[in-house]
C-alpha cells in the first residue's frame, strides 16, 4: 500500500452518488469535510460499582459532514447532486483525505442524506452544508 504520509487538505476528495446512482466528483465545490467514525458506548454500571462501566460493541454512529459552495450546474454541481438525492434519500460516498491516488486510504459507505442547508448571506458566496449518516453496516476503510 502506498503511504501518503502527512497530507494537505487541498488533496482531499469526495464523490457522492446522485439520485440515480451515478457517481459524481464534487471536489471542486467542497471547502471542508469531516468524517465521523464512532460507536455508542452503552453503560452497564451496577449498584455498588466504584466507577462507571461500559459495554463494548455498541452501535456504530458514522457519517460525513461537508460544506462548500452552491453550484447548481446541470448534473454535476454540489447542490444539484444533493437535490437529486433529497433529505432522507439513499446514496453512497467515497472520501479520501490524502487524495484519490490508487492505494491511498479511502472511506466509503452506503449512506442517507440526513440534511442539507443552503445559506445565502448578503455580500458573500452562497454556501451549502450537508450531513450524511451510514444507512447500514459500517464504513469500509481501505485502499481502492
Amino acid at each position: 500500500m502506498a503511504v501518503s504520509g502527512q497530507s494537505l487538505g487541498r488533496n482531499a476528495f469526495v464523490t457522492i452518488e446522485d439520485g440515480i446512482g451515478t457517481v459524481r466528483a464534487v471536489r471542486g465545490d467542497i471547502t471542508d469535510s469531516t468524517l465521523n467514525l464512532s460507536a455508542d458506548t452503552p453503560e452497564n454500571t451496577a449498584y455498588g460499582d466504584p466507577a462507571h462501566a461500559f459495554q463494548t460493541g455498541g452501535l456504530l454512529v458514522e457519517g460525513l459532514n461537508i460544506s462548500g459552495w452552491f453550484n447548481d450546474t446541470e448534473a454535476t454541481g454540489l447542490e444539484t447532486v444533493l437535490a437529486s438525492i433529497g433529505p432522507g434519500g439513499s446514496t453512497g460516498y467515497v472520501c479520501g483525505p490524502a487524495g484519490s491516488t490508487t492505494d491511498y486510504r479511502k472511506f466509503s459507505t452506503c449512506a442517507i442524506l440526513q440534511s442539507w442547508e443552503i445559506a445565502a448571506p448578503v455580500a458573500e458566496m452562497i454556501g451549502v452544508t450537508a450531513t450524511f449518516v451510514i444507512r447500514t453496516g459500517s464504513t469500509t476503510i481501505g485502499a481502492f
